[in-house]
């Protein structure tokens, strides 16, 4: 069942409850952990049965965790032919804290004592797991354009374009600035791109394969059903004849499109949690 999205992440009622206790509100900031992951071949219902009714439920009622939120690897791309590939399934968690680190060993202690329970038999593919954690860098950019009016009255899916990239050496500050002042503006533009959140690398990806990249852009995306996500892709104006090409700022980029197939509020699974028999 697609879920509508709800009013976004961080200005949720959630993180401004957790931001009121003042002191501690100048150093507290919001973070992606994406957990990329596929199904034992075979065992693609009881993996996402697990998922929906008992694991996004465990993972987003720890404390730090605003929303967790379930896609999956869109049949259409926004742009085609992305490699490396990464797992089919994604748990995107928003978290907002002051200390990432006591949220992470949370989340692990809670696996090693049970707390955080999984299925035996494992329905999560061996060797397919990729996880990372990104940290909100930049202003969330909003779209100003009206949506299409072909959209109205129409049921809208949720997607996120999620793009991996790095800036080129010593170009920073001047790919922040391309990305903020032009890239982000041009890309929301495009039919049903409604927000665009520039974040970085918050944590070492490990053994993740494919490695981490430093930047990470994450847009939002409405399309109505039955319309292919590559329909979104920004329609840009040729370059005028003779006017130079747009910087070269980033390298090893990469980008993927996720449709979203579940969510859920800390609030929500901290209720569901306490239901629990276990």
């Amino acid at each position: 069942m697609i879920l509508n999205r709800r009013d976004m992440l961080v200005g949720s009622a959630a993180t401004a409850a957790m931001v009121a206790g003042g002191a501690k509100a100048a150093t507290m900031e919001t973070y992606y952990f994406m957990v990329f992951l596929n199904p034992v071949p075979g065992k693609e219902k009881e993996f996402n049965t697990f998922y929906d009714t008992r694991h996004i439920i465990d993972v987003t009622a720890v404390p730090g965790m605003v929303m967790g939120q379930r896609f999956i690897r869109n049949e259409t791309q926004m742009y085609p032919n992305v490699e490396p590939k990464l797992a089919n399934y994604l748990a995107l968690y928003t978290i907002r804290t002051d200390n990432l680190d006591a949220v992470v060993a949370d989340v692990s202690n809670r696996i090693k004592t049970g707390i955080t329970k999984f299925p035996t038999p494992s329905v999560f593919e061996a060797g397919t797991g990729q996880s990372y954690y990104y940290r909100f860098n930049a202003p969330l950019v909003k779209r100003t354009m009206p949506m299409p009016a072909s959209f109205a009255g129409k049921k809208l899916v949720n997607y996120n374009h999620m793009v991996f990239m790095n800036a080129a050496p010593g170009k920073q500050k001047e790919w922040e600035e391309w990305y903020d002042q032009t890239h982000s503006p041009d890309m929301l533009t495009g039919d049903g791109i409604m927000t665009s959140q520039r974040t970085t690398l918050a944590r070492p990806s490990g053994n993740a394969k494919p490695e981490a990249t430093k930047e990470l852009v994450m847009f939002t995306v409405q399309m109505p059903e039955g319309l292919p996500a590559n329909s979104a892709a920004p329609k840009m104006a040729p370059r005028a004849p003779g006017a130079p090409p747009p910087p070269s700022l980033q390298v090893d980029t990469r980008g993927y499109t996720y449709r979203q197939i579940g969510m859920i509020t800390h609030e929500e699974a901290v209720a569901k949690k306490a239901t629990f028999k276990d």
